[in-house]
């Protein structure tokens, strides 16, 4: 396949190449999908929200907060909807927290990989938006038709340039050709139309309700997902915890109900007779039984380990 080109005649506008670009590949009942790249800050999903809006004018289809997922499961929900159509776009928000490279074996990989290849006849128009087209699986990145590198960010304006690269996977050498598209356009005055490389495109700041949906909705993903590695940094905590202790007592030892009561009250009241009192026994039974934990591995000072183990809750009422 050669180089993409786009057309034009004298009196066509040439504003927005690459949109018409990518309308073109939907009225030929094909996909596209295309990596938004660049630094933290510097407007990627921004980028991507403000190109489906662009497109959205143009095809008169629907885009809102709810065209932008953040995870693979929202992501086909949205798929299996009855929202998308033909030429609807898809924003998809930090797409290497769900389907990231490191866990290319991951059975999330295995499904987008067959979800991306067999979806193409849907037509529809995919953005990742994420810092470097190699943080997804490479399953994934062979199937991507457009590479948009942001470069900078006007801060006053909040306009963006980026170079558009058409992608071109070569199997044989297991690499990616990039190429920019070619403009024709017949200029006035001029016999042969001129051939010009789209190297740099200027991309406008989104709409302000757009902006503030999706702000809203970040906010809550990224309160979720902290949440969820709070968790599992606790979990982690907890089981290092756990294999220490395990490590250190010898839980295959069990102590009888009467050698953990012992323990118990020993450890709140300190004297054997005020335990053989309230369990009602003599003290040197109490003390037999003490001197059983003890040998066991089990003293008044870590008796509430054992009971945490196998969650034993207060087992006999601590009087004063």
């Amino acid at each position: 396949m050669g180089v993409p080109k786009i057309i034009y005649t004298e009196n066509s506008d040439k504003k927005n190449s690459w949109v018409k670009y990518i309308l073109n590949r939907i009225r030929k009942n094909e996909n596209f999908l295309c990596c938004i790249n660049g630094p933290t800050g510097i407007g990627k999903t921004y980028t991507g929200i403000s190109l489906g809006d662009m497109i959205s004018k143009e095809t008169n289809k629907e885009f809102n907060i709810h065209y932008i997922p953040f995870t693979f499961v929202e992501l086909m929900r949205l798929i299996n909807s009855d929202r998308l159509k033909k030429g609807s776009v898809i924003v998809f928000d930090e797409p290497q927290v769900a389907i990231g490279s490191k866990d290319h074996q991951s059975s999330i990989n295995k499904a987008f990989h067959n979800l991306a290849s067999t979806f193409r006849h849907k037509n529809y128009i995919m953005f990742f938006c994420n810092p470097f087209l190699e943080d997804l699986d490479k399953s994934v990145r062979k199937l991507f038709h457009a590479q948009f590198q942001i470069t900078s960010k006007d801060e006053k304006s909040k306009e963006v340039s980026i170079k558009p690269y058409y992608l071109q996977w070569n199997p044989q050498k297991d690499k990616f050709y990039k190429h920019f598209l070619k403009i024709v356009s017949k200029d006035p005055g001029k016999s042969k139309p001129s051939i010009k490389p789209l190297k740099v495109w200027k991309i406008p700041h989104p709409p302000k309700e757009l902006i503030q949906e999706y702000e809203n909705k970040k906010t809550e993903f990224t309160n979720a997902l902290n949440l969820k590695i709070q968790q599992k940094l606790e979990e982690a905590e907890f089981n290092v915890k756990d294999k220490q202790i395990n490590e250190q007592f010898d839980f295959s030892k069990r102590l009888t109900k009467k050698q953990v009561d012992a323990l118990f009250l020993y450890r709140q009241h300190k004297t054997l007779a005020k335990v053989a009192k309230i369990l009602k026994k003599t003290v040197p039974s109490v003390h037999t039984s003490i001197q059983g934990a003890r040998r066991k591995g089990f003293t008044e000072d870590n008796i509430e380990v054992y009971m945490k183990k196998f969650g034993i809750h207060h087992p006999m009422p601590i009087y004063e």
